[in-house]
């Protein structure tokens, strides 16, 4: 697969994953669930993205490094327009899945490189 179809198929993931949770959590949820579910969408939905993205970039990481940076973005963008706008406070919560996703992904470069070796 080429990494211009990844990056669009991962776009189309994250924008999925990162976007319609906010929106349907702004507009659905009644006010009293809300919280549950923004602190579940923190701490659990999100970083679990970011992780699989970070995974997935790194198969081929030399072409596949923004993976994580549209994971963010998605992220920013679904909570600057369904929860509060312009808030600095998310790019703390957007830091920590660029971390977490560069992590996984130089994690998943490093599996490759060893199973290739092995694999000669």
């Amino acid at each position: 697969m080429n990494a211009k179809r990844t990056y669009l198929i991962w776009l189309g993931i994250a924008a999925a994953v990162m976007l319609l949770p906010y929106g349907a959590n702004a507009l659905f949820v009644p006010r009293e669930a809300r919280m549950f579910f923004t602190i579940l969408l923190f701490f659990a939905v999100g970083p679990a993205c970011a992780f699989v993205g970070g995974l997935w970039a790194g198969k081929n990481w030399r072409s596949l490094w923004g993976m994580p940076l549209i994971t963010c973005g998605m992220y920013l963008i679904g909570v600057w327009c369904f929860l509060d706008l312009g808030n600095p406070d998310f790019l703390i919560y957007a830091g920590m899945y660029l971390a977490q996703g560069l992590l996984a992904m130089g994690l998943s470069a490093a599996l490759h490189r060893r199973w290739r070796k092995k694999g000669k």
